[in-house]
């Protein structure tokens, strides 16, 4: 009796783990499947800021970029790779594309915003077994800069130090 049922759980653990080789590889909460397909975030709720009486001033309207990002899966042997593009588009419809890195894993454009961000365009999110990488777009006083963040998974045994954005990229 106790042979069959350790031969039992050594074939269920046998089969477990042939469907856990075998399974599709997971690359993170937002991972992008195939060109198109795409695993938006939770909504997250928004909170209005409060309204306040001002005197009335006048001001100058100065038309800005938006930033749009573009992934595109390239050739990297065993381990996808993905390389990120940002498009910036002026105000006269002039159009600017230019490749900013080529990552491990898989990207995706998040809709969700930091306080600094630059309200023209999205975060990005790559993701690639236990570690990533985030993307943002900031304007400073010279202008606009691609700011970079890495990130691990943490488990029950390790607790990744919580790393801070650093200027990647001058636009």
């Amino acid at each position: 009796m106790k042979k069959t049922f350790i031969t039992i759980i050594i074939i269920f653990m046998l089969i477990a783990l042939a469907l856990a080789w075998y399974a599709p590889r997971y690359d993170g909460p937002y991972y992008k499947h195939k060109e198109g397909d795409h695993v938006p975030p939770p909504a997250l709720p928004v909170q209005q800021p409060a309204t306040t009486t001002k005197p009335a001033t006048t001001t100058t309207v100065v038309a800005q970029p938006t930033f749009t990002w573009s992934f595109r899966k390239t050739p990297g042997g065993d381990i996808a790779m993905t390389e990120i593009t940002l498009t910036t588009t002026y105000p006269n419809g002039t159009k600017r594309s230019q490749i900013i890195e080529t990552v491990d894993g898989s990207c995706n454009d998040v809709d969700t915003s930091e306080k600094d961000m630059y309200a023209k365009s999205n975060m990005v999110v790559c993701y690639y077994s236990g570690f990533g990488i985030n993307y943002k777009i900031v304007k400073d006083a010279k202008g606009y800069v691609v700011m970079r963040k890495e990130f691990e998974e943490a488990t029950p045994d390790y607790n990744p130090p919580v790393q801070v954005y650093k200027e990647f990229k001058r636009l």
